[in-house]
């Protein structure tokens, strides 16, 4: 069943809400929130998740899929400590614009090797059709 959940906060809020505590109120709003977020749908009869309100949702962790995690997977994947001998502490106490500029550095670096190691990758299997 969809329901409009603007159209029918409004409703509730403005023509049809009892008068309850501020806490309750609250609670109401909260409730509403996370149904219009997606977070969980408190309208739809469900109880398998009785207190789904106060659990962790995906969409509220702030580590996963962080900036954080992703300074770290192009710390790990650029080699930065490879090309520039830091750590990753030392390396996110550098400036954002600096960082940007090791990463793309490291990212060439990281091609041109790449290339040779292709290059002589295909060196050795022109020798060894040539047996």
């Amino acid at each position: 069943m969809h329901v409009n959940l603007h159209e029918e906060l409004e409703k509730f809020i403005c023509k049809q809400m009892p008068k309850v505590t501020s806490v309750n109120k609250a609670i109401i709003l909260s409730e509403w929130y996370e149904t219009a977020v997606g977070l969980y749908n408190h309208f739809n009869n469900n109880n398998s998740r009785p207190i789904a309100s106060v659990a962790m949702h995906p969409e509220e962790d702030t580590i996963r899929n962080s900036l954080l995690e992703f300074s770290i997977k192009k710390f790990a994947v650029s080699n930065i400590y490879q090309t520039f001998g830091l750590n990753y502490e030392e390396f996110i106490q550098l400036p954002s614009y600096v960082c940007k500029i090791m990463i793309e550095t490291a990212f060439e670096e990281l091609r041109k090797k790449s290339k040779v190691a292709q290059s002589v990758e295909e060196e050795f299997k022109d020798l060894e059709t040539d047996k």
